[in-house]
């Protein structure tokens, strides 16, 4: 089975995986998780872009004053689930993505001891 070809926007990610193992099986493995990668990444966006429009729908429906509370609640119950199916779509983008920069804890009283004083 041979995988359909991909843009080749992630080739610093191909190219460290070539030359992290010689050949072989482990780079078949490697080559899947980086096709894996951009098709789980491109999912996850085209999935975003019809919940937005959905949100933005459901924002504008909550804007009708004749609304009775009942519905204004289940409108509410719908947006939070779509807020909640967003933000598991940006962890998921963001877990596959390979050319986010590393984040580590700040120590915020060196960073700010770092800096210069303001000058009068």
């Amino acid at each position: 089975m041979t995988l359909p070809q991909l843009p080749n926007k992630r080739a610093p990610a191909r190219k460290k995986a070539h030359t992290a193992k010689s050949s072989g099986p482990d780079m078949l493995v490697d080559d899947r998780m980086i096709w894996l990668s951009h098709i789980a990444t491109s999912l996850a966006h085209e999935i975003g872009n019809p919940l937005q429009s959905i949100r933005g729908c459901l924002d504008l429906s909550l804007e009708d004053s004749a609304l009775s509370p009942a519905s204004r609640e289940y409108l509410g119950l719908a947006c939070a689930e779509i807020d909640r199916l967003s933000e598991l779509l940006i962890r998921l983008r963001e877990f596959y993505d390979t050319n986010a920069p590393e984040q580590s804890d700040v120590d915020f009283a060196t960073l700010l001891g770092s800096t210069d004083s303001p000058r009068e």
